[in-house]
């Protein structure tokens, strides 16, 4: 699950190059006393954190690769949906929704509460207006959860308003008609829209 927490650019190369200052700065910090010990675990703490994904990055991938799944894999059972009225609030709860039966973490986002952990703290350290948004609303909900919890709301959070904004670009450019009324062929429009503004390859031919 590390991919999918890490920034794609994040290379061995790149790891090795941080590792290579902190350990030149360990060095001088021996010989003039010019870091603390303290200052110098922060130095490897925020390397770490600076290679994980903020909450939009992160957000906005996994709904990619779960709108695509749904378009390719399900798209039967999917598209019978859209026979009815579906926002994108509807479709930011459809994507989100993994059956219990499923889930060895239920009360987390991924599988594993560990990477619940891992994602939290690097989103927690990048923040960014997706993340103060969802934390904010949580924060006004009065809800105090454990960080397994609090990592899910902000991602099911997140989806709504990743999905609300690609909808909007889209309406402003008269590419759908209607956000509270989503169809079946909006939705390559809406991932393509998402594979934008993460500077990945169109899924789907416009």
């Amino acid at each position: 699950m590390e991919e999918i927490i890490l920034r794609k650019d994040v290379t061995m190369n790149d790891l090795k190059l941080k590792l290579e200052h902190i350990i030149s700065e360990i060095k001088r910090a021996e010989k003039e006393k010019y870091f603390t010990a303290g200052s110098i675990n922060e130095m490897i703490a925020s390397a770490s954190l600076q290679s994980k994904k903020n909450l939009e990055e992160l957000a906005s991938t996994e709904l990619l690769g779960r709108l695509f799944s749904k378009i390719k894999n399900e798209t039967k059972t999917f598209s019978e949906i859209f026979k009815f009225k579906v926002s994108a609030q509807d479709l930011a709860n459809l994507l989100d929704f993994v059956p219990e039966i499923q889930k060895s973490n239920p009360n987390g986002y991924f599988k594993d509460s560990i990477d619940d952990i891992r994602a939290l703290e690097g989103v927690k350290y990048h923040e960014g207006e997706i993340f103060e948004k969802a934390y904010e609303k949580i924060r006004n909900a009065g809800k105090f959860l454990d960080d397994n919890v609090l990592f899910s709301e902000l991602m099911r959070i997140a989806f709504v308003l990743i999905l609300r904004r690609n909808v909007e670009i889209l309406k402003s450019e008269n590419k759908i008609e209607d956000e509270n009324n989503l169809k079946f062929e909006d939705l390559k429009l809406i991932c393509n829209e998402i594979a934008r503004s993460l500077k990945e390859n169109l899924p789907f031919e416009e």
